[in-house]
């Protein structure tokens, strides 16, 4: 066996994961309190959340575009995005609007992984420029730390109100 540290991050996410599956990988404060989380929970996150990005178009070698603060939903992007051989481009929380276009346009990636609503409301600014942009994940903070990844669908017509993450798609084609 390859020695660990030369194996890119999803495999050693995947060895910790049958290695140590009970093991608590990483912590998160979630409403005061530290909510562990085990190496066999990330890694299915992490699994879940590359499923979904391929389910939303993104190829692999593809970029995903993750404008977010640290948080654990991040390495789920990260490494989901890897397992399924794409690229993730972070983009600043900080950067406003214009730069966020600049980036995105830059990377051209398909999906944005936005973390909350003000971030959403960056991208969405300059939506119109960015036309190789097909779909906007959006984390949602909820009353359950649980509920913050439960994935809905939205199009640019107004979706029935839910409180879980969203993506929007564009409803142009070209």
């Amino acid at each position: 066996m390859e020695d660990l540290k030369d194996l890119p991050l999803p495999q050693q996410l995947l060895h910790w994961a049958r290695a140590r599956p009970d093991t608590v990988a990483l912590r998160q404060k979630e409403f005061g309190v530290w909510q562990p989380v085990t190496w066999a929970e990330y890694a299915r996150r992490a699994r879940w959340f590359g499923l979904g990005l391929l389910q939303l178009g993104l190829a692999p070698g593809q970029s995903l575009a993750v404008l977010s603060e640290n948080c654990q939903e991040w390495v789920y992007a990260e490494l989901g995005a890897a397992l399924v051989r794409a690229v993730t481009a972070g983009v600043y929380p900080t950067s406003p609007a214009p730069e966020v276009e600049y980036l995105l346009a830059l990377c051209e990636a398909p999906v944005i992984v936005c973390e909350d609503q003000e971030q959403l409301d960056k991208v969405l600014e300059v939506r119109e420029r960015l036309p190789h942009l097909r779909a906007i994940v959006r984390c949602c903070t909820t009353s359950t730390p649980s509920s913050r990844w439960a994935g809905r669908t939205r199009r640019r017509t107004p979706p029935p109100r839910r409180r879980r993450p969203s993506v929007r798609r564009s409803t142009t084609s070209g």
